[in-house]
C-alpha cells in the first residue's frame, strides 16, 4: 500500500524528470543565437552529451524501470528531437549531435551501474 509520503515523493521524481525533459527539449529547439556559447571547439557536442546525461541520470533514479529501458527511451527521444530540428527554420538536424546525445546517455548508464555496484559491494 502506498502512503501519502511515497506518493508525494513519486510526484517529486516525476516533476524532476519533467523539468529536465522540458529544459532539454526547449533548449534543443530554441534559436541557437539566443543561447550563450563560449566559442570552444566541440562545445555544442558537450552541451548535447551533458543534457542527455542529466536527463538519463534523473530518469534512472526517478523510476523503478530497468535501466536499459530508460536508456532506449532517452536515446530515442534524443534522436527524435534531433530529427525535429530538421523542421525548425533556424536549426539543423545532425548525426553528430545525435551521437553526442547517445554518448551522454551511455556515460550516464555507466555511472549509474558503477554507483549501483559500489552500493551493492558495501552491503556485503
Amino acid at each position: 500500500m502506498r502512503t501519502a509520503r511515497s506518493a508525494s515523493m513519486d510526484r517529486g521524481k516525476i516533476a524532476a524528470v519533467a523539468i529536465v525533459l522540458a529544459m532539454v527539449v526547449v533548449g534543443s529547439l530554441v534559436s541557437p543565437s539566443s543561447m550563450p556559447t563560449p566559442g570552444l571547439a566541440g562545445w555544442d557536442k558537450l552541451q548535447h552529451a551533458a543534457a542527455y546525461f542529466v536527463l538519463a541520470v534523473v530518469s534512472f533514479y526517478a523510476t523503478e524501470t530497468e535501466n536499459y529501458k530508460i536508456t532506449v527511451v532517452v536515446f530515442a527521444l534524443g534522436t527524435c528531437v534531433e530529427l525535429a530540428q530538421a523542421f525548425v527554420p533556424y536549426r539543423t538536424a545532425s548525426l553528430l549531435d545525435a551521437a553526442a546525445n547517445g554518448f551522454g546517455v551511455a556515460v550516464a548508464l555507466c555511472v549509474v551501474w558503477c554507483a549501483q555496484y559500489v552500493r551493492d559491494v558495501r552491503k556485503m
